[in-house]
């Protein structure tokens, strides 16, 4: 493997991520959850996850800084979804909102939610909010296991990317939760139980 690992604490790591962001190619990353691509929200990085992912009919997750950037993808919220994304987030769910209509076809890829989670992870919201949110997906092609370890990632993604950063990984992708309709339906059981999410969502 030519790539060179770094750490999140790494002192040049910031730098080396903003010469890659500039050219809108994505990186591999240690998050919250499992190990994944990271990339500028851009038609170009869109363009490259789908090459690496060998899919094209799918949006990306995207990672929010805070809570006040969820205006920049979906419109206003009922109070109680107000109050649910504050007991879980940060953390590792992801909902399913209802997305802005002026959002380019590339973010939602045609559909009519966008999914959106804030991380527990202090590097990321950072740059989620220099780069008003950033495109996430797990570091595997369609159809092939959610690498555990940077040893596990397929070769030929890991050619592909000029940065991988690997700190202490998390092994389970994030729940998702579709909040688009009256009540919360789990579209994927991950790292919070759908019992959990229930009981967040009903607790006053």
């Amino acid at each position: 493997m030519k790539n060179k690992i770094y750490l999140w604490d790494d002192d040049k790591i910031h730098g080396n991520i903003v010469q890659e962001f500039c050219l809108d190619r994505p990186i591999i990353t240690s998050t919250d959850t499992v190990l994944g691509f990271l990339a500028p929200i851009t038609k170009k990085s869109f363009e490259q996850l789908n090459l690496f992912k060998n899919r094209s009919n799918k949006p990306y997750l995207i990672l929010l800084a805070d809570l006040d950037s969820i205006g920049n993808f979906c419109s206003r919220l009922p109070l109680q979804i107000e109050n649910f994304l504050k007991k879980i987030w940060p953390g590792p769910i992801t909902v399913l909102l209802p997305a802005n209509a002026n959002l380019k076809p590339y973010v939602t890829a045609g559909k009519k939610t966008v999914a959106l989670r804030m991380p527990d992870h202090t590097q990321l919201r950072a740059l989620a909010k220099e780069y008003n949110g950033l495109f996430s997906t797990s570091a595997n092609s369609a159809g092939r296991p959610v690498p555990l370890s940077v040893s596990e990632i397929e070769p030929a993604l890991l050619q592909q990317v000029n940065l991988v950063i690997n700190n202490q990984q998390k092994q389970l992708p994030s729940t998702i939760v579709d909040l688009s309709g009256e009540k919360p339906v789990i579209v994927r059981e991950g790292a919070v139980s759908k019992e959990e999410i229930n009981k967040l969502f009903e607790d006053k």
